[in-house]
């Protein structure tokens, strides 16, 4: 917690004039800032809505400055709050982006860049009109925003196929301890040698972590976890392969720990032109792991599966789930004819295991 050597509102005032954008200490906004989707409620002193990365350089600066002067002093990125670990929750100053530093670029080269408060359902609505998809989506994809995305690693129904959000990351712009602006990429060969004996913070951070990486090389990779999706952050054994530093790495999944992103680059893809789902009732437990090895065998693009207790509380549930469909209950009615025959002919099954299936070839 901050030492209360100055009062929150005596805080905000010194902040005030650095910033084009806001500054609050008000009610409002301190409890809007105190939850996110987890269990927890922590109330900052002060919540500061950058106008834009200047902001956010000046921010960075004037918190490093207090903190050499021994105040208890930090700052903590919130993007939509959808987290479900506390993680945009802090005590002390809290940097909001979604109020303004939102927009996205265009599409270009297979990729776009996008700002840190940039809801994703907004990216996804342009991306789907240009035809092209980011599979690295959460399941709380239609309120989660960009920049929560790239702190947590996110990923979802997809990950299977196409990875987290580290495998689509291409340049983060970030701002660091120093409170300067520093554009991240991937760097091998010469470029990479010129970064290691670069003079100044970067080229600190660059040489210390080479030399970390390198001395415990073996160590870490095998470390490395033997599963499809880690989300536990700091992936050393992704930054350096022996032929490409990339800093992206560990950026990505640390939570706005290491540096506030401002801008990242992320790599999408074009759609499968065929999408079909394959919909399979099991009322035996007993082979679901010799099911899944068979289902892997056709490369399908995402696995999801539900069992009879969830199943039935949607039941419990069904007049809420048809007053929001708002007049599309017969559409989906007819497309679940083949499931209730099923469980007319072979009662309520154990699990129900969703198989999505894609192709450009029909």
């Amino acid at each position: 917690m901050m030492h209360m050597t100055q009062t929150a509102e005596a805080l905000a005032a010194e902040i005030r004039p650095l910033l084009k954008g806001d500054v609050s200490t008000e009610a409002k906004d301190l409890d809007a800032a105190s939850r996110d989707y987890s269990i927890f409620k922590v109330e900052p002193e002060i919540v500061v809505f950058p106008k834009d990365a200047a902001d956010v350089e000046q921010l960075v600066s004037f918190v490093t400055a207090k903190k050499r002067d021994g105040q208890d002093i930090s700052l903590t990125a919130r993007s939509a709050g959808t987290d479900m670990t506390g993680g945009p929750l802090s005590r002390s100053i809290v940097v909001s982006f979604t109020k303004y530093i939102n927009k996205m670029g265009e599409i270009k080269d297979g990729t776009i860049t996008v700002e840190p408060g940039l809801y994703f359902h907004d990216l996804e609505k342009y991306l789907d009109s240009q035809g092209w998809m980011y599979p690295a989506y959460p399941a709380s994809k239609d309120i989660c925003a960009l920049g929560g995305m790239v702190a947590n690693n996110s990923g979802g129904e997809k990950t299977m196929t196409y990875g987290k959000t580290e495998k689509h990351v291409r340049e983060l712009t970030v701002v660091m301890a120093d409170g300067k602006t520093h554009t991240i990429v991937p760097l091998s060969g010469a470029a990479l040698q010129a970064k290691l004996v670069e003079s100044g913070f970067e080229g600190d951070i660059y040489r210390q972590l080479y030399a970390l990486i390198e001395k415990n090389y073996d160590l870490i990779q095998r470390a490395r976890p033997d599963v499809t999706k880690n989300s536990a952050g700091y992936y050393l054994w992704n930054v350096w392969d022996r032929t490409t530093f990339d800093l992206n790495k560990l950026i990505v999944g640390s939570q706005g720990t290491l540096c506030l992103v401002t801008e990242a680059t992320l790599a999408i893809m074009r759609p499968k032109k065929y999408s079909r789902l394959a919909v399979i009732f099991l009322r035996d437990m007993s082979y679901v792991s010799d099911l899944i090895v068979r289902i892997l065998a056709f490369h399908p693009e995402s696995i999801e599966s539900y069992d009879d207790r969830t199943l039935s509380i949607a039941l419990k549930y069904w007049r809420e789930i048809i007053r929001s469909m708002k007049g599309g209950i017969i559409k989906l009615g007819l497309q679940f004819v083949p499931e209730a025959l099923m469980v007319l002919r072979g009662g309520m099954p154990k699990m129900v295991i969703l198989v999505e299936l894609t192709s450009d070839d029909p």
